[in-house]
C-alpha cells in the first residue's frame, strides 16, 4: 500500500455521546469516501478496501456509531434512528471543514447502508455520490406478527433491554481469517436492544417511502448468498429510486460482507469502475 497518514479524533453527538472517528489519507488526493459500518462492528474493519483505494489516491474517513467500537453509549442501543443521521451529519460537516472543496462520497455496509440511505433522503445535497453494500433494507427472514408485537411492547416499556443479534459470524464471509478476527475482536459485539429493533424496522419502511426522492449517483451492491439481509431489498430499492445514474450489482455465491470476501478485489474493481467518472482528476 502507498504511504498514507492515519489520524483519529472524536466529537460530541446528540445526547452528549462521544463519537470516535478515524481517517486514512494518501499523500495527494482530491476525493474522499466516508465509510459507514454495520451493526455490532466498527470502522477499523474496513482496511481491505481502504488499502485498495488509498493506492488510487482516495482518502477514507470513518466513524464508530454510538454504542459501537470506540464510541460511547450502551452497546447496540439507539434511542432514535435519527441519532445516527444527526451524528453522521455532524461528521460530514467536520470532514467538509477539514477538506474544503474535495469531492465527497459515502459508502455504507449492512446497517450502515440503511443509515446512508436514510441520511441522503434527509440531507440530499451534502455529498456527491453513494455506494452501499448488502444494505439492511429488508431482513432475510420476516419477523412474525407475534414477535413484532412483543418487540413493540419491549421497546416502549423496556427500551434498553438487550438481546443477541443472532448473527452467526461464519455467515459473514467465506474468508476464515476474517471470521476468526471478527470473533476475537474486542470492539465487536452481538448486542441489540428492543428500541434498536423497532427503530431500525421503522427506518426500513421510511427508506422505501422516500426512495423516489433519491437522485444522487448510486451504486447498490449485494451479496447473492446473503444470510443476514435480503438481496431483494436492494433490488426493490434500486427500482424505486429516481437516480438516472444508478447501478445494481449482485454477487452470486458471496456472503454478507462482500467487502471482506475471498474475491473482494472483484468488488473493489467494480466500485472503482463505477466511481471513476465521478472523481475529480
Amino acid at each position: 500500500m502507498s504511504q498514507y497518514i492515519h489520524d483519529e479524533g472524536s466529537f460530541e453527538g446528540i445526547g452528549g455521546e462521544k463519537i470516535f472517528f478515524q481517517l486514512f489519507k494518501p499523500k495527494a488526493y482530491k476525493n474522499i469516501i466516508i465509510y459507514v459500518h454495520s451493526m455490532g462492528e466498527h470502522s477499523g474493519r474496513y482496511l481491505f478496501p481502504i488499502e485498495y483505494f488509498i493506492d488510487r489516491k482516495v482518502a477514507f474517513y470513518g466513524l464508530d456509531h454510538r454504542g459501537h467500537g470506540k464510541s460511547s453509549g450502551k452497546r447496540g442501543h439507539i434511542d432514535l434512528f435519527s441519532n445516527y443521521l444527526d451524528d453522521l451529519s455532524t461528521f460530514v460537516n467536520i470532514v467538509r471543514k477539514r477538506e474544503g472543496d474535495k469531492r465527497l462520497f459515502m459508502m455504507g455496509h449492512g446497517l450502515g447502508g440503511l443509515i446512508v440511505v436514510r441520511y441522503i433522503e434527509e440531507y440530499p445535497d451534502s455529498i456527491n455520490g453513494v455506494i452501499v453494500s448488502s444494505a439492511a433494507l429488508k431482513l432475510k427472514h420476516d419477523v412474525s406478527p407475534f414477535m413484532a408485537y412483543v418487540g413493540d411492547i419491549l421497546s416502549r416499556r423496556l427500551p434498553r433491554f438487550s438481546m443477541t443479534n443472532e448473527i452467526d459470524p461464519v455467515n459473514l464471509t467465506h474468508d476464515k481469517d476474517v471470521v476468526k478476527k471478527y470473533m476475537e475482536d474486542d470492539l465487536v459485539h452481538n448486542k441489540i436492544t428492543a428500541r434498536f429493533f423497532t427503530e431500525c424496522s421503522s427506518a426500513m419502511k421510511e427508506a422505501f417511502e422516500k426512495a423516489e426522492t433519491v437522485k444522487l449517483p448510486f451504486l447498490i451492491m449485494h451479496a447473492g448468498a446473503d444470510e443476514v439481509v435480503s438481496p431483494g431489498g436492494s433490488r426493490q430499492f434500486y427500482d424505486a429510486i429516481a437516480s438516472t445514474d444508478k447501478k445494481l450489482a449482485v454477487y452470486q455465491g458471496m456472503y454478507h460482507e462482500i467487502l471482506n470476501e475471498l474475491d473482494r478485489v472483484t468488488v473493489y474493481k467494480d466500485m472503482e469502475k463505477w466511481i471513476a467518472p465521478h472523481l475529480l482528476k
